[in-house]
């Protein structure tokens, strides 16, 4: 197991933005699939799609709000409550978008269990993308899956999240890691 609790606000930062490489390359991969499936119209050769900043009315708050918004060639990603993301605030977008097209691409409510499925399934996707580093895996795991937990526990998300990531890891909650060809296998929580 995965314990890292000599892990600081300052590496927990850098942590979070080297994971971002690898949402952008998941991104590209997803709008591709997306596209390949029919769930989004190309309205040019120069654009599959355009991610705008808004607020909480604006971004989806359903599956069915999604994949409309993909017909219209629009995805509206919340910049609310990013002050505290791991990934800054510009980088919370490119989660952000990275998420809520994992819910178009694999068909994924926003229950506590398709939430969790998604994080799984998105690990999974980084990890083929090569993102290997334990602690990336693991910092991703505490802040995708680990806040769904929270938030079904609490009936609200972690008041601040890098600190919450920061707490999770250290307790060595949600640890990821590789198994040969079997991908990523799931230690409970600890």
């Amino acid at each position: 197991m995965y314990i890292y609790r000599d892990v600081d606000q300052a590496s927990l930062y850098k942590a979070g933005r080297a994971i971002l490489p690898y949402m952008i390359q998941g991104i590209q991969d997803y709008v591709y699939r997306l596209r390949s499936a029919g769930l989004l119209i190309v309205f040019s050769s120069t654009r599959d799609l355009v991610a705008m900043l808004g607020n909480s009315e604006q971004a989806p708050a359903n599956l069915a709000e999604i994949y409309n918004q993909l017909k219209q060639g629009t995805l509206w990603v919340s910049s609310e409550h990013s002050d505290t993301s791991i990934y800054g605030t510009r980088g919370n977008a490119v989660c952000r978008l990275y998420h809520d097209l994992g819910h178009a691409l694999y068909g994924l409510e926003f229950t506590t269990d398709d939430e969790s499925t998604l994080a799984r399934k998105q690990l999974v996707d980084l990890v083929q993308l090569g993102m290997r580093d334990p602690l990336l895996r693991h910092v991703f795991l505490a802040d995708s899956l680990g806040q769904t937990v929270y938030e079904h526990e609490h009936g609200e998300f972690p008041a601040n999240q890098s600190d919450f990531v920061l707490k999770s890891i250290r307790a060595g909650k949600y640890t990821p890691w590789l198994d040969g060809a079997q991908g990523v296998v799931w230690e409970g929580f600890v």
